[in-house]
Parts: structure tokens; C-alpha cells; sequence
């Protein structure tokens, strides 16, 4: 079953995207990965469901499908509100990784999620 949640992004694709109109929505995306299930409709791959190399296996089936994959579970600590040790290099890591494929198109941003993953620590009360 496809999941209920459905991310949904707005932005413009360098190179259109796929079957979507001219003028509507840039980029649609699903939570989890379905590719047969969500091709034709969807015409960004969430890294919420997919890795990166899968991302590009699919670009690679269907150039029309792009990916936006999120930042590697080793940067952000979401139990203790901040930062694990070793977060620049895997930061690092992950942007060379990404470069490239932004660059040609196989990605075209990097998901974030729907809500901050580190709170600031100085909030307004």
C-alpha cells in the first residue's frame, strides 16, 4: 500500500521534470519508495525510501525520475537535540557524494524533512 503521507515539494527542475504540467507543481513526491507504483504521477524519488545508489539505478531506468535524498542518519543526534561527534566528515562525505549528481541532474536537492531535526536552543517563549 502506498503510504498516505505524501511529501510534496515546491521547486523548479532544471530540466522540467517528467509528465507533470507546465506551470503546476514542479516536484511530487511519496514518503516510501514504490517506483512502479508511484512512476507517472511522482516525478521525484524521496530518499526518505530509496538510498542514494538506488536513486541513481532508477534515474539511471528512467532519466525523467529524479532523486532528493536526506542527509545521512550520522549528522543529526534527534534523541539528544544536536550534533553526533564526527558530523563534518560525514557531512563532507555526503556533499561529495551529492555534488555530481546535482550537478548532472540525477538529484536535485538533498530532503530535510517536514520539521527541524535540531531545535534551536534559543527559541522565542
Amino acid at each position: 500500500m502506498i503510504s498516505c503521507v505524501v511529501g510534496l515539494a515546491l521547486a523548479l527542475l532544471p530540466h522540467g521534470g517528467n509528465a507533470l504540467p507546465s506551470g503546476h507543481l514542479k516536484i511530487m513526491m511519496f514518503y516510501d519508495y514504490d517506483l512502479p507504483r508511484q512512476r507517472g504521477f511522482t516525478n521525484v524519488i524521496s530518499g526518505d525510501g530509496a538510498s542514494v545508489s538506488t536513486i541513481v539505478q532508477a534515474h539511471r531506468q528512467y532519466p525523467d525520475m529524479v532523486g532528493m535524498p536526506t542527509l545521512p542518519n550520522t549528522i543529526f543526534d534527534r534523541a539528544h537535540h544536536g550534533l553526533f561527534p564526527g558530523w563534518r566528515e560525514a557531512t563532507d562525505s555526503f556533499v561529495a557524494i551529492m555534488a555530481p549528481l546535482l550537478a548532472n541532474g540525477t538529484a536535485v536537492g538533498v530532503f530535510l524533512g517536514e520539521r527541524s531535526a535540531a531545535p534551536a536552543s534559543h527559541s522565542p517563549t
